[in-house]
């Protein structure tokens, strides 16, 4: 299967882990670390498996929201309560 087949056919739930051992990757480190390390990534990632960055986080953005109405909304909210709690806002 193509990325952009893993793309479209990934669910919720594979989301929210890869977000969560992320997330529990980078907590030590300041925000703007975090940010432009985390940005780095993605990028890197998008040109290894040659994808457009808007469209990836377009596709993104439409999984985290349908994560919030299809019954998972708990673990997201579990994810933005830890990020709250683990990544300081200077």
């Amino acid at each position: 299967m193509n990325v952009l087949d893993q793309i479209n056919s990934t669910t919720v739930v594979k989301g929210q882990i890869v977000a969560f051992k992320t997330l529990e990757g980078i907590q030590s480190e300041t925000g703007g670390n975090q940010l432009i390390g985390v940005s780095m990534l993605f990028l890197m990632l998008c040109e290894r498996l040659k994808q457009n960055p808007r469209d990836v986080l377009d596709k993104a953005s439409h999984v985290l929201y349908d994560s919030l109405s299809v019954g998972t909304g708990e673990h997201t909210r579990a994810i933005k309560l830890f990020m709250n709690m683990e990544i300081k806002n200077p």
